[in-house]
């Protein structure tokens, strides 16, 4: 790929959901079903904010078995709608501390309002940057053409702070001098946030490698 006077050589990243991800998300799914549309709580708003760190729960056996990781998800869920059934709703608002699993609140819903909401389990921004480091940027790195002036290229679900990022690169351009020396920057893109780049403080094709994502940004984050 060419762009202004310089000739580039660009290694693209796709990294897929963790498995934990999807853990979260099936029980996140589990626990919004019964307060639906149509369930019986209509006019009900129940809002749940699962606990921060239910994901730790998430693991899969030296056999590749994640058995057990679900028959907890599926736990979970009944535990939640259990203590949600036994709410009157006669007096509301009315709230339930689960203590290490979950807070709920029970009200009346508002006009226009949705039925409930699922939320509360954190997405650390420190494990996604590790995650972009080792599986996406790193590899790019010994795939890169050594004749060419490189860049590199990730999309993942979720991104991490642009200064985090910032700091991660600054660092490692330091730790890895010679394979750094040859990309002029690396782009992160993800389907729900915005873009973020770092740009190489010594190489002279940085800007244009600027302008290159100014123009193709749209597409490879697609």
């Amino acid at each position: 790929m060419r762009e202004g006077t310089y000739s580039f050589d660009v290694e693209c990243k796709n990294l897929e959901r963790d498995q934990w991800e999807l853990w979260v998300q099936r029980l996140q799914a589990d626990v919004i079903r019964p307060i639906g549309v149509g369930s019986g709580w209509n006019g009900i708003e129940v809002n749940v904010e699962l606990s921060s760190r239910l994901s730790d729960l998430h693991f899969i056996d030296k056999k590749g078995d994640d058995g057990l990781s679900s028959a907890i998800r599926d736990e979970i869920a009944a535990r939640i709608e259990n203590q949600i059934s036994e709410v009157d709703i006669s007096k509301l608002p009315h709230e339930v501390s689960m203590p290490g699993v979950a807070r709920i609140r029970v009200q009346e819903r508002v006009a226009d309002g949705v039925g409930g909401s699922v939320g509360g389990i954190e997405i650390s921004p420190v494990a996604k940057l590790r995650k972009i480091i080792v599986n996406g940027v790193l590899p790019a790195l010994g795939q890169l053409a050594a004749s060419e002036c490189g860049i590199v290229a990730v999309r993942s679900e979720h991104l991490p702070d642009a200064l985090l990022f910032e700091i991660a690169m600054d660092a490692l351009a330091k730790a890895k001098p010679d394979a750094m020396s040859r990309i002029a920057g690396v782009a992160l893109f993800s389907p729900i946030q915005p873009e973020i780049f770092w740009t190489s403080k010594t190489k002279e094709a940085a800007a244009d490698f600027m302008a290159y994502f100014g123009k193709n940004n749209a597409r490879l984050s697609s």
